[in-house]
């Protein structure tokens, strides 16, 4: 079993998603309550118009200015509240149904485990599926980095049960642990821009710069 996957913010990483009906005649009144809020920037596209919640800051990277809380997507008939961990969820629900006060009803809510980005990174193929939200590609990269740490002491049995910060002591293990970076970041390669992994600290740390 892999390393719990958590946010920036140190939670659980959880998929939560609430929903609100929307009456088409209070579709304005949302917008307008929405926009007017401190800390959100607000993007329309075909779908609907979708809003990001920010706080300062961030716990886990001190360069970063702000944190996505959440975001909030409101459509001709519906508003989705969408975040990575249910603490998350609840600030952001607090936050919409205050500036919403009574212009939204038939709260539900839906949360799903990180199953399926667990079973991508133990080389199952993932089934079809649409682009990724922020929130989960955040988790992706969080996921990915702390399953990397843990491997660079993991005995594996290309490298004959050593790990690869073990096997780096000699000349042929450099070699065979260079090429399992160039195989992962290969791979990498192939995915979206925002999904990769980033090889280099880990290089870094095993001495195999360039």
């Amino acid at each position: 079993r892999g390393p719990e996957l958590h946010n920036t913010d140190g939670e659980p990483f959880v998929f939560v998603e609430d929903r609100y009906e929307l009456m088409p005649e209070a579709r304005s009144r949302v917008l307008e309550a929405l926009a007017k809020r401190e800390g959100v920037e607000v993007e329309e596209d075909e779908e609907g118009v979708h809003f990001t919640f920010l706080k300062e800051g961030n716990a886990m990277h001190r360069e970063w200015e702000n944190t996505v809380v959440g975001r909030a997507h409101v459509e001709a008939e519906t508003v989705r509240l969408e975040t990575n961990s249910v603490k998350r969820a609840d600030e952001l629900r607090r936050r919409v149904e205050a500036a919403c006060d009574g212009l939204l009803s038939r709260h539900t809510r839906e949360e799903t485990e990180p199953s399926k980005l667990r079973e991508a990174m133990e080389g199952q193929p993932p089934p079809p599926r649409e682009p990724s939200s922020p929130e989960l590609l955040e988790a992706l990269r969080e996921f990915k980095s702390r399953h990397y740490a843990t491997w660079l002491d993991t005995g594996l049995p290309a490298l004959k049960g050593k790990s690869p910060r073990q096997a780096v002591r000699t000349k042929a293990g450099r070699h065979e642990v260079d090429v399992l970076l160039k195989e992962l970041e290969n791979a990498e390669a192939r995915l979206p821009v925002e999904e990769r992994m980033d090889f280099s600290g880990l290089r870094s740390e095993l001495g195999l710069e360039g």
